[in-house]
């Protein structure tokens, strides 16, 4: 966008008067905040990417994210939804169904994993003690994020049930 901006600048006979009243760094901040802006409206609209923008709903907690971890495969499987459950797996026929073996009916979906499955309860409930978090902030990245030791716990938590 600032570049067919500054383009179209240059093309005209005089300096815009934007140009003219504001430094480059408000006119950069004010093309990031409208790029922010559009991103938000697209998000909001798409009917894909559901399950990353709950975990990510705006730019400040993907900036912090982004701060606070590293890039792994497995970070990347959960926040896209496409790691190795049965409900994605089934999807593909890869799996016979998608019922997680922990209980034989629920879906096993990364939220049944993080919040219920019987098969991680051992971990969820020392990650949950220790750091005095209820099931639902499990999967509010804003929250985990708030917490050095948390985040680092709760990487430890996701990454151990993407492998």
């Amino acid at each position: 966008m600032a570049d067919e901006l500054a383009k179209g600048a240059t093309t005209l006979n005089q300096t815009s008067a934007i140009y003219k009243n504001i430094p480059a760094s408000s006119f950069k901040y004010l093309c990031r905040q409208e790029s922010n802006q559009k991103w938000m409206m697209r998000t909001a609209t798409s009917s894909t990417g559901k399950w990353t923008s709950r975990l990510l709903p705006n730019i400040d907690i993907i900036q912090k994210f982004d701060k606070k971890t590293k890039p792994t495969k497995q970070m990347t499987q959960f926040l896209t939804g496409h790691g190795p459950t049965k409900h994605y797996l089934h999807r593909f026929k890869i799996a016979n169904d998608d019922k997680c073996p922990c209980d034989g009916h629920s879906p096993q979906t990364m939220e049944h994993l993080i919040q219920y499955c019987d098969g991680w309860a051992r971990e969820r409930h020392l990650l949950m003690t220790q750091h005095s978090i209820q099931p639902n902030d499990l999967l509010d990245i804003g929250k985990i994020l708030a917490s050095n030791e948390l985040t680092e716990d709760w990487l430890d938590f996701v990454t151990a049930i993407m492998d």
